[in-house]
């Protein structure tokens, strides 16, 4: 079943004026509207006329001499350059507190001290056994020098009777040693002498063998007398004689002393004997390695006579020094011990946040005190990584501090004290936490704010000019100069667009070369945009160009822009002179050569209203011209300048924010 649809029907609506007052209100309205529109328009031409017929101010500088810093700005907190939590490696309990919250403390100075009687006593323990080893070693060590026998004293050899290879026991007599020069004899004498004779008085000794008598001395009294054999009381005495060279030990021998008139016998006869006579015997048990004297030989004292060897002996001394060196290392581990026992200051400054008292216990590991360095004092600044390259350890530093305003017209001084490796980064910026130390921290105290300006550079007595007076066209740099007899341009052998005499003394010479350099400028941007068209967006060649991709339309917008800036009314009586730049900051730059003292210098008109500065932009009346700042010694990031003239004392001040006041 098909249902038919109607179509709508349009609506009709009629319109009629009903009367001739509602007629004249319409007619009325539009003639309103029309004069409205009219006048309107007047307005707006005239205004523009009026705009037109107004004309720029010309700003004007003079080149002077000053000095030019440039630096890089930040701040920070201050805080100790040093600041230790002192803690304890053992448990024990505190025995005493030296110290209170705030004292100042010098470097090893005892703050805490704990109970260390065990360890006190394991180092008594580990320093005896260290003498019983000593002492076992002193002991090894004589022996082995025994190993070596010499002659005791200066004589001949007798009774040799050891052969190489022949072992020895500690004791046992190897030679004899006789000194043949000196003998004795002990004879008994009357208890009538006793206390009239003394040691030395001359004696008369009488040898029956030989039928001599020979001239000896007292050399010793017995202290008492005794009852002899025979029932006499005696005592004796020892005479001492020289050796004729006939005398031999086992001689009978008498003697006669006189004393005043009389003359005193001995009542017996006695035996020579020698004087010097030593038996020399092993003071070790060896074996005989080498002999080196034979029987009668005459030896001196102190002679090398056998050497005996014994290698229990080497191996004693070896484990006695390796007992030695383990126990000195435990005395040095224990005595290391006992300084945690005693918490000291780590370096002149201030103790603060003492957490315990007399008699409390404690843990290894927490956390007794704390010392802070009060004299030295640090903060650091953030430097964004386009600057940190130019900020070097030990630049000077120029300090505020906010809370002491004294230090806005009296900095303090400073310098980079350390630079990190590796920087942080946050929202694809990369920033470096440099340190500053400050020279004399006098007043300051921990968690001010301080702010530092780092000397990157700095030059005295140097030509200078505004910043923006400067124009960079291509990879030259230029100023407009107020033309005068000594501001007559020559290019030289530049290669640049200027012709020689291009701009010259008068408006005619001044016109013609800037004919002359628009023509040039116009050719080499043609042919710049005729090989950008051949080969793509290839870069500009024009020697006066951007360093960036041309096209054919961007060459004709610098042309166009630089034809209308030459041909500015703005600049008229002015030249453009190219100059050669220095260091610069975020107001002045330093003019190298190109420029004079006292040159007047034509700057960038102002803005008068936002028409004008969009003009003046598509112009290039924008700071360094509008095709780029400075190459080299132009960097983006603002600065701080300060003129030092007697005629000005100006200083300039530039802004930014916290850290490295850098224009991405």
């Amino acid at each position: 079943m098909t249902e038919k649809v109607k179509p709508l029907k349009t609506p009709k609506f009629k319109f009629s004026l009903k009367s001739k007052a509602l007629k004249r209100v319409i007619i009325s309205t539009v003639i309103v509207a029309i004069l409205a529109g009219a006048g309107f328009g007047i307005y707006r031409f005239v205004q523009g006329r009026k705009n037109q017929n107004q004309t720029i101010a010309q700003r004007t500088a003079r080149v002077t001499r000053g000095d030019i810093t440039v630096s890089v700005t930040g701040s920070g907190p201050i805080e100790s350059a040093q600041s230790v939590d002192l803690t304890s490696t053992v448990s024990s309990t505190i025995t005493n507190v030296f110290f209170k919250d705030g004292d100042s403390v010098k470097k090893g100075d005892v703050i805490f001290e704990l109970e260390s009687q065990d360890a006190k006593d394991k180092i008594d323990s580990i320093k005896s056994q260290i003498d019983d080893v000593n002492s076992s070693i002193a002991d090894v060590q004589e022996s082995i020098k025994n190993l070596v026998i010499t002659a005791p004293i200066s004589g001949y050899v007798k009774n040799l009777n050891v052969q190489e290879g022949d072992r020895v026991s500690k004791g046992s007599t190897v030679l004899t040693i006789i000194d043949t020069s000196k003998l004795k004899v002990t004879l008994p004498f009357s208890a009538a002498l006793f206390g009239k004779v003394k040691i030395g008085a001359p004696a008369v000794v009488y040898i029956p063998d030989i039928s001599q008598s020979i001239q000896g001395t007292v050399s010793y009294l017995g202290n008492t007398t005794y009852t002899n054999d025979y029932g006499g009381k005696v005592f004796d005495v020892e005479i001492t004689i020289s050796n004729p060279g006939a005398l031999q030990e086992g001689m009978k021998a008498s003697a006669e002393i006189k004393v005043g008139s009389e003359v005193y016998l001995s009542t017996q006869d006695a035996t020579l004997e020698y004087v010097d006579k030593e038996n020399v015997k092993a003071k070790v048990d060896g074996e005989v390695e080498e002999i080196f004297a034979r029987n009668n030989q005459f030896v001196e004292k102190g002679a090398v006579l056998l050497k005996l060897s014994n290698d229990d002996l080497s191996k004693q001394l070896k484990n006695y020094q390796t007992q030695l060196k383990n126990l000195q290392d435990q005395l040095n581990d224990a005595e290391d011990n006992l300084e945690n026992y005693y918490i000291k200051a780590p370096f002149d400054g201030v103790v603060t946040n003492i957490n315990f008292k007399k008699g409390d216990n404690i843990k290894a590991g927490e956390v007794l005190a704390t010392v802070f360095d009060n004299k030295n004092l640090v903060f650091r600044v953030d430097i964004d990584e386009l600057d940190i390259a130019k900020i070097k350890v030990g630049q000077k530093v120029n300090i505020t501090v906010d809370a002491l305003p004294e230090t806005q017209t009296n900095p303090l001084t400073g310098k980079v004290a350390k630079i990190p490796l590796v920087g942080t980064t946050q929202n694809g910026v990369t920033t470096y936490s440099v340190t500053i130390s400050i020279d004399n921290p006098k007043d300051l105290k921990i968690g001010m704010n301080a702010n530092a300006e780092i000397i990157v550079n700095q030059k005295q007595d140097v030509l200078m000019v505004p910043l923006e007076a400067v124009q960079k066209f291509g990879n030259r740099y230029f100023v407009f100069v107020k033309s005068s007899s000594q501001n007559s341009f020559q290019e030289g052998q530049t290669g640049g667009f200027f012709p020689q005499g291009g701009f010259g003394n008068n408006q005619q010479s001044s016109a013609q070369g800037s004919q002359n350099w628009r023509q040039r400028w116009q050719q080499q941007e043609g042919s710049s945009t005729e090989s950008a068209q051949q080969s793509g967006n290839s870069q500009s060649r024009g020697s006066w160009s951007q360093n960036s991709q041309g096209t054919g339309s961007s060459s004709q917008l610098r042309t166009r822009r630089m034809t209308s800036l030459l041909g500015s009314s703005y600049y008229k009586g002015a030249v453009l002179r190219p100059v050669e730049v220095g260091i610069n900051n975020d107001s002045y730059i330093e003019i190298v050569s190109g420029l004079n003292e006292g040159d007047i210098v034509v700057l960038p008109p102002l803005s008068t209203g936002s028409t004008s500065t969009q003009t003046q932009t598509q112009q290039g009346f924008n700071i360094m011209g509008g095709f780029g700042g400075p190459g080299g010694g132009m960097p983006g990031e603002f600065r701080q300048f300060r003129q030092n003239q007697s005629s000005t004392g100006t200083r300039n001040q530039s802004s930014g924010s916290q850290g490295s006041n850098t224009n991405r």
